[in-house]
């Protein structure tokens, strides 16, 4: 699953109502506080995302453990 972050002043549902149907995905969550979505992307969707203007930064969310 990746988190991915509008840049500010963008209206998080309409944003990503507008790039879910673009790159065909299905987001999981959308995060009006912090201005984005979280979605499992292939690598298509992945990579059309990450050149739309209104993205700030994508990252891989991931659990991990420290020993």
């Amino acid at each position: 699953m990746y988190i991915v972050r509008y840049r500010d002043g963008t209206d998080a549902a309409a944003e990503t109502r507008r790039l879910a149907e673009r790159h065909r995905f299905r987001p999981r969550f959308v995060y009006t506080g912090i201005s984005g979505f979280a979605a499992d992307l292939s690598a298509h969707a992945l990579a059309g995302v990450r050149c739309e203007p209104s993205v700030r930064s994508v990252s891989h969310d991931a659990l991990g453990w420290a020993d």
